[in-house]
């Protein structure tokens, strides 16, 4: 009986510590994207420090736009989840869910986009020039790596 238990102990210890270890490579992966942003714009050519603070205030600005719509988006996938395991599926409510997902991921894109050209317009030539080649291939590489792990 002791056995057992210690077993049980044991076992829900090692469950923690894995949790906690889960959490800290989280924290770990956000910092390091934190840190990856602002090398990327370290990486422009030529970046004054009045334009790292404008371009770093534009993206503030557009995170705080965007933040509703993720969460709105999060609630919505959340519903379509819910909807689509229902013991008995209502295709109309499904379709319409899609649908609001679909036009959240389009303002999402449209806020991304004007934010994109807003921080484009506070570069000079060779700088946009810079911005349009590397950070849209970093981008590239970024999102396809984190597709594959």
């Amino acid at each position: 009986m002791m056995v057992c238990v210690l077993s049980l102990l044991m076992a829900g210890t090692f469950q923690l510590s894995q949790a906690q270890d889960r959490d800290g490579s989280r924290r770990e992966m956000r910092e390091k994207r934190g840190h990856e942003r602002t090398d990327r714009l370290s990486a422009i050519p030529g970046l004054t420090e009045e334009q790292r603070e404008k371009i770093t205030g534009l993206r503030t600005a557009m995170q705080k736009e965007t933040l509703p719509l993720k969460n709105e988006l999060r609630e919505k996938r959340a519903r379509l989840k819910t909807l689509s395991t229902a013991e008995k599926a209502n295709m109309n409510d499904i379709n319409r869910t899609i649908d609001e997902i679909g036009n959240l991921q389009a303002q999402m894109m449209k806020v991304r986009a004007a934010h994109h050209q807003k921080v484009r317009a506070e570069l000079n030539e060779e700088q946009r020039l810079f911005f349009d080649t590397h950070m849209e291939k970093a981008k590239h590489h970024r999102r396809h790596r984190r597709m594959e792990g």
